[in-house]
């Protein structure tokens, strides 16, 4: 599997073209929050966004092929409850865990 950072290594003009999308928020990466949020304020889930993704609306521009948010503990029960059974599970026992408690998932946009 080739990583994102190679295909960007790889071909130059690629990377430009990736690079373009990404700041006229056209960009896999912008499509993927639109999509999640979309469905955030579909459930009623409260969020605010967070990291690369939020400096990016702030002014500071820069590349990034994650979207973080933050939910609530009720928030994130109710992603929980309407992800359990759709591809997702509970967190495992002695997982590894970022604070109290969180739900990471990948997201395909396409």
């Amino acid at each position: 599997m080739v990583v994102y950072e190679q295909l960007l290594n790889r071909d130059r003009s690629w990377a430009f073209r990736k690079g373009s999308m990404h700041f006229e928020k056209e960009s896999a990466v912008h499509k993927t929050l639109r999509v999640v949020t979309q469905r955030l304020d579909e459930l009623g889930v409260s969020y605010a966004l967070a990291g690369a993704m939020a400096m990016f609306f702030h002014g500071l521009r820069r590349f990034t092929e994650y979207v973080d948010l933050l939910v609530s503990r009720d928030g994130l029960t109710k992603l929980q409850h309407a992800l359990i059974g759709r591809g997702y599970g509970p967190r495992l026992r002695g997982a590894a865990t970022y604070g109290k408690q969180v739900l990471v998932c990948e997201l395909n946009s396409s």
